[in-house]
């Protein structure tokens, strides 16, 4: 929200010459009076930065007074004459952390102070950049507010509706996630900085993670060395919750309905219903938080086959509308974490999800009777110790899970039944040390493993990281101008391919702040890296697919600069433009052979470029928001056939804008989204293309207190005009969609 300026301290003198004797008196008596209330200490001080760098334009005010200064070149600021007894001066700049001093005015003619403030992160709303000493890349953040305010049930919906992402659920198992053209298995997707995605196929399903849980969400578009080398097509990263209130306790229920103008309304469309439950205490000593929820999804809505993959096939075909189903999806999850609070802060966090999940399978060919049943469960062990300019974290970690698959299709003549079996431990542990120079440090050890008869039996792969990151940061002589280098480092060790990989990240950031205006700008390269899957190493022959054991890991590089501009004065406005290009060589694809069989190969590699722009502005003391996005991307392959060389990427649109507006009136928040994908090509010689689609949402959620307890009651409207569209071909997408969600917070 932009703050008012609070005008300064000025001395005042009077001219009696030719004024009236009677406002003479009373102006004498104002001054009189003025002078007994502030009849106590002078104070002044200077403001720093946690490095000593003098900070300038910062508000200083008293709380409770109109009173308020602002902070010169040397960071310098003065109170001539304050009030006697017990005052709070508050420090404000939009770069840094709020923070607010007491003082006792009246003891000392003068009271002089230091005072530093702590970097912050930049809110745009559901994006943040980040321009604090502690990070250096290009950083999307969905903050507690965003998600609060986006009642979502889990992380796949949360993404869909507060970022510009590609995120969906395809098949009814997994999610389909693409940050900046890249595939699913090529982003590293993390909890609490411990990679999830499994070492089987690279997949992970986001609708497991309810948002209860969920402090924030960041995500790294370019990648971050300290947290993974393997991060091809980039990195999400789910922070956890911590019990910060005394006690609370929260219920919810959601239902949603398919309700779409292709055929008739059946009861079987309203069978969605998710039920969660939270409790939290925090106390001196611990701190605990505790999370469980219920889906029950039947996920039944009608379709028809074609949404104009290909217009000629579209027009010929009689679009009728079919039901979608053996799409449901049934999910237990919990969630508990216990923090003691001691020096070293032992943290304790566990989990668990059963799910089983119906496979209706792709057009042409349906399935009626096949399902996946998972469980899995997880758990790790954090210590932190924080001791003046050394931070460190030892995170101890491991997760085991089972995937059961049954395909029983007596119509095709396709049955079968698989067990697989997946396990992972690991250490890992991070060391920062922050002075003239910031160092960031840590290595990490794991075991991944997996027993399924689809590979032959069982296969584990030990993997050894350790990495360095330095960071300086200059203030140029009397200007508000800050430049900061960084260069980095991660050696990877891999017991499949037996040797050491070295990764390197370097780059430069520039801001400059003033009461007007502040701009950002970041330049970053880095090189990742992705270990081919176990699936796509042994997969064994079944007369349809088979493993390559000789493919080698996929090497990326990724380059951006990001320029940020945010107006503190006269209003709320906030642009951003992001340059990037990702090569990737040896690209993993899976490919048809002369007899039939498909092979994962390597080929020569793939290019993406493109660019990511912003803007965010508000109106009425932020009660108005408009927030937009568009993204434009290029892509091409590179391999040895003429009819693919050169081509566009499959699956990956050209464009993409999204447009928000939130509109607040008391306990009442309105919200509308558009979304418009852009056009897509379905083969690799780019003659299919999979049309452009819109799709709209709208939301409304009002606030109530309920006997003392905070209500919260939402109604969202996804794909209003009930738009028909495929994100994969043969692959028919949900059309309107209503939800009703209630929140009671005790």
């Amino acid at each position: 929200m932009k703050k008012a300026r609070l005008p300064r301290n000025k001395e005042s003198g009077f001219f009696l010459g030719d004024i009236d004797i009677k406002k003479s008196i009373v102006a004498i008596l104002i001054l009189i009076f003025t002078f007994s209330l502030f009849a106590g200490s002078r104070v002044d001080g200077f403001v720093t930065d946690i490095y000593g760098e003098p900070i300038s334009g910062v508000e200083v005010t008293i709380e409770n007074m109109p009173l308020g200064e602002i902070t010169n070149t040397s960071g310098y600021f003065h109170f001539y004459r304050m009030k006697n007894g017990d005052l709070t001066l508050k420090f404000s700049h939009i770069g840094y952390v709020e923070k607010k001093v007491k003082v006792h005015s009246g003891k000392k003619d003068l009271i002089s102070l230091k005072v530093k403030l702590e970097d912050k992160e930049y809110i745009l709303d559901e994006v943040k950049f980040i321009v604090d000493n502690s990070d250096s890349g290009v950083k999307t953040i969905i903050s507690p507010r965003n998600i609060e305010d986006s009642k979502s049930e889990n992380i796949m919906d949360l993404l869909k509706s507060s970022t510009n992402l590609n995120i969906n659920s395809v098949n009814g198992v997994n999610t389909k996630i693409s940050i900046r053209g890249a595939e699913s298995n090529q982003v590293t997707v993390m909890l609490d900085g411990i990679e999830i995605n499994s070492s089987m196929d690279g997949s992970v399903d986001l609708r497991a993670i309810p948002t209860d849980i969920v402090e924030k969400v960041e995500i790294y578009k370019g990648g971050d060395l300290k947290l993974s080398s393997k991060a091809v097509g980039g990195i999400i990263n789910i922070i956890t919750k911590e019990s910060i209130e005394p006690i609370g306790f929260e219920l919810g229920y959601n239902n949603k309905t398919y309700f779409s103008n292709r055929d008739r309304w059946e009861k079987s469309y309203s069978d969605n219903n998710n039920y969660s439950l939270s409790v939290s205490k925090n106390s001196e000593n611990y701190g605990i938080i505790f999370s469980s929820s219920l889906s029950d999804n039947l996920n039944r809505w009608s379709y028809i086959d074609v949404a104009r993959a290909n217009e000629i096939i579209y027009i010929n075909n009689d679009n009728i509308a079919k039901n979608r189903k053996n799409s449901d999806f049934k999910s237990f999850s919990t969630f508990a974490k216990i923090k003691i609070n001691t020096m070293f802060s032992p943290t304790l966090i566990l989990s668990s999800n059963i799910k089983k999940t119906g496979m209706p399978g792709w057009i042409g060919k349906l399935y009626y009777n096949s399902y996946i049943e998972n469980e899995e469960y997880r758990g790790s062990f954090i210590s932190k110790h924080n001791s003046g300019k050394f931070n460190s974290k030892l995170n101890l970690y491991g997760s085991y899970s089972e995937k059961k698959i049954v395909i029983d299709e007596p119509v095709t003549m396709f049955n079968g039944i698989t067990k697989d079996f997946y396990r992972n431990f690991g250490l890992k542990y991070d060391l920062d040390y922050k002075d003239y120079i910031t160092l960031y440090s840590g290595f990490e050890i794991k075991r991944d493993g997996v027993n399924s008869i689809k590979l032959k039996g069982d296969h584990k792969r030990d993997l050894a990281s350790l990495y360095a990151q330095a960071e300086k940061k200059y203030k140029l002589p009397n200007l508000d101008h800050n430049l900061k280098f960084f260069i980095g480092g991660r050696f990877e060790y891999s017991s499949s391919n037996k040797k050491v990989e070295p990764f390197y990240s370097l780059g430069i950031v520039y801001d400059y702040r003033s009461s007007l205006f502040t701009i950002v700008n970041k330049s970053r390269y880095e090189s990742t890296y992705r270990l081919p899957d176990f699936s796509s190493l042994f997969w064994f022959d079944n007369s349809g697919s088979q493993g390559n054991p000789n493919l080698l890991p996929e090497r990326g590089v990724s380059v951006e600069n990001g320029t940020y501009l945010t107006f503190n004065k006269y209003i709320d406005l906030t642009l951003s433009f992001e340059l990037f290009s990702r090569n990737i060589e040896d690209l993993i694809v899976w490919q048809k052979k002369s007899n039939g069989i498909y092979i994962p190969i390597n080929l020569n590699g793939g290019k993406i470029k493109g660019f990511d722009t912003g803007i965010d502005i508000s109106f009425f003391d932020d009660n108005l928001k408009i927030k937009s996005n568009f993204s434009y991307l290029k892509t091409k392959t590179e391999t040895n056939n003429h009819a693919t060389d050169g081509k566009e990427i499959v699956y990956k649109p050209k464009t993409n804008l999204t447009i928000n507006f939130d509109y607040k009136v008391d306990d009442i928040t309105l919200s509308y989204r558009y979304t418009r994908v852009g056009e897509t090509f379905l083969t690799t010689s780019n003659k299919f293309p999979e049309y452009p689609y819109s799709l709209s949402d709208l939301k409304i959620s009002l606030n109530n207190i309920v006997f003392g307890n905070k209500l919260t009651t939402s109604l969202k409207l996804n794909n209003m005009f009930d738009e028909q569209y495929q994100v994969v071909y043969g692959f028919p997408m949900p059309g309107r969609e209503i939800e009703l969600g209630f929140k009671l917070k005790f």
